[in-house]
């Protein structure tokens, strides 16, 4: 019996056009929630130019950091999962910001599925608020949001917000 049904979400930037030559460039993308969800865990993805990846969520105005990861590397291809679960509300914008080193390329990289390419993602494994009975707890609105380690070994560069 299934108590209540999952989904995994993308946070995405698709139209990636990295510059050749650069030791920071940085590409943006955000999403508007359609609805109250909470969020269990979050999956960053990049491939191997990636170097750093933020993702926030923004609530009237104020931004909370979701999942902050200052040394990007391949092959953490797992979830991370939360603590205590975190909610999101109808018109709330998660933002994801991927820093790449582009020193090694003479070309543009643009979005691709091969490892020669580059993503910038953020999935969340989520369910809606309302189906939940109130499990989720709020999101830390204040911009001194505390942080602490994913539980996930393999993936200890990865700070999560609580």
């Amino acid at each position: 019996m299934v108590e209540r049904e999952a989904s995994i979400v993308r946070v995405a930037d698709t139209q990636l056009d990295l510059p050749p030559g650069s030791p920071a460039a940085t590409e943006s993308h955000a999403m508007t929630m359609d609805a109250d969800y909470t969020l269990w865990g979050v999956w960053p993805h990049m491939h191997n130019l990636g170097k750093e990846l933020r993702v926030t969520a923004n609530h009237r105005g104020s931004e909370s950091c979701l999942a902050q990861v200052n040394r990007y590397q391949f092959h953490w291809q797992r979830f991370a999962f939360y603590e205590q679960p975190l909610r999101v509300l109808a018109g709330d914008v998660l933002r994801i910001t991927c820093t790449y080193d582009t020193t090694s390329r003479d070309t543009t990289t643009r979005w691709g599925f091969g490892t020669d390419d580059e993503m910038c993602i953020g999935f969340f494994y989520i369910t809606r608020t309302d189906e939940v009975d109130g499990a989720g707890v709020g999101l830390q609105r204040s911009s001194s949001s505390s942080e602490s380690r994913s539980s996930s070994s393999a993936m200890e560069g990865i700070r999560t917000s609580r």
